[in-house]
C-alpha cells in the first residue's frame, strides 16, 4: 500500500472509531491501541521509503576502510526491524577485507546500524535504555506495551549486554 493510501485512510478510521465510542463499543484506550497500530504501519512505511532513496556511499570495487583494503564482495541485503515493528529491507554492498576476516558495509556505517544486530538504531537504543535499568523481562514486557508491539526478552538481553557499550548516543 502507498503512502498516500494510508493517509486518506485516516479519515475513515477516525469516523469508525467515532461510531464505536458512541455506540460504546470501544473507549478511549482502545481507541489509542488502535491510532498507535495505524501510525507504526505507516512509520514504517516511511522508514523503507526513505531508505530507497539513500544512495550506496561507495560504488568502487576497491575501498580502504581506517587503514585495511576491502574489494566489492557481492550485494547482500540489509534487513532490519525498525521502532515501527516492521521489517525494512534495502540490498546493499559488502566489501570484504583482504588481509583479516570480516567485511564491511558501507551503507550500514552511512545509516548508523553498524553495531545494531538486526533492529534499528533508534530501536536497539531502546532496548538498551529499557535493559539496562530492569530485569530483561520486565524491560521487554515495559518496552513492547509503550511501543505497541512485542519485542522479546532475548533481544532485550542480547542489545543490552552486546550494543549496549558500543552506542555512542
Amino acid at each position: 500500500m502507498e503512502l498516500q493510501e494510508f493517509v486518506a485512510q485516516s479519515s475513515e478510521i477516525v469516523n469508525e472509531l467515532s461510531r464505536a465510542i458512541e455506540n460504546r463499543q470501544i473507549g478511549l484506550k482502545e481507541v489509542e491501541e488502535r491510532i498507535l497500530q495505524f501510525i507504526n504501519r505507516i512509520g514504517s512505511l516511511m522508514v523503507q521509503e526513505v531508505l530507497e532513496g539513500v544512495s550506496e556511499p561507495f560504488s568502487e570495487n576497491r575501498v580502504w576502510v581506517e587503514g585495511q583494503e576491502a574489494v566489492f564482495d557481492q550485494v547482500r541485503i540489509l534487513r532490519f526491524r525498525n521502532r515501527f515493528g516492521g521489517t525494512t529491507e534495502r540490498k546493499r554492498r559488502c566489501y570484504k577485507y583482504l588481509h583479516r576476516k570480516g567485511g564491511y558495509y558501507p551503507l550500514d556505517e552511512r545509516l548508523g546500524g553498524e553495531k545494531c544486530r538486526g533492529f534499528s538504531p533508534f530501536l536497539t537504543f531502546l532496548q538498551v535504555l529499557f535493559g539496562s535499568s530492569r530485569p530483561f523481562e520486565e524491560s521487554a514486557e515495559l518496552l513492547s506495551k509503550a511501543l505497541g508491539f512485542s519485542i522479546s526478552s532475548t533481544a532485550v538481553q542480547w542489545n543490552t549486554e552486546h550494543a549496549g557499550g558500543q552506542l555512542g548516543d
